[in-house]
């Protein structure tokens, strides 16, 4: 994971932020599309997702509201996400000042290089090539939301929290999805507990 954070470094934009985003937020690939600047709380340091862009053959690109009642939701961030945030958004103005008029000014945090919509499989397909070109296999837009989520559950943030993060409809969700990472933390979570009684215990007895 930080091996991949750190090559998306070398990544344009808008696919460098994009993703470096949708890997701190665990955020679906239309929920990430759909981000307008509106929903960005720079003083708070706070996302809102309450949009999902859409496409399919016959009505094209298309917003609707995110998967569940659920995903309706406020994501706290960090603020070197918000100072990142904040570095890409003048970037943004500067570029959409040199085009002018041919701009689009759809208000969206992610567009295409007009400043129209970003297709939520165009955002896939160009992610699956630089982690291939980059040597990680099998690896692709999904796996920024399950990553994200291994890391808070890895790290030891509350099922709840993490739950309330991605979207779930329940904390049951998350740990049917996420069974075996929590079980990893467990053991983890054994051995540290062990380590620390135990040595503990063996320090005492050498001083007596």
């Amino acid at each position: 994971a930080l091996r991949l954070f750190s090559e998306l470094e070398t990544a344009p934009e808008p696919y460098r932020t994009a993703a470096r985003l949708c890997m701190f937020l665990g955020l679906r690939r239309g929920e990430l599309c759909g981000l307008s600047w509106d929903d960005v709380d720079f003083e708070r340091s706070l996302i809102s997702v309450r949009r999902n862009v859409l496409y399919n053959s016959d009505d094209g690109l298309y917003e609707d509201t995110p998967k569940t009642y659920s995903s309706i939701r406020d994501i706290k961030v960090s603020d070197s996400i918000m100072g990142m945030l904040k570095e890409y958004k003048t970037a943004q103005k500067a570029y959409s000042d040199e085009l002018g008029d041919k701009w689009e000014d759809t208000n969206k945090i992610f567009t295409n290089p007009m400043g129209g919509w970003l297709r939520p499989d165009s955002f896939s397909k160009w992610f699956s090539k630089f982690c291939k070109d980059k040597g990680f296999e099998n690896t692709h837009a999904h796996t920024l939301r399950h990553t994200s989520a291994t890391l808070m559950i890895m790290n030891g943030v509350p099922l709840r929290v993490v739950s309330q993060r991605l979207g779930h409809n329940s904390t049951t969700v998350t740990n049917d999805i996420y069974t075996h990472v929590i079980q990893r933390a467990d053991e983890m979570a054994a051995a540290a507990l062990d380590k620390a009684l135990f040595s503990c215990n063996k320090s005492d007895e050498s001083i007596a």
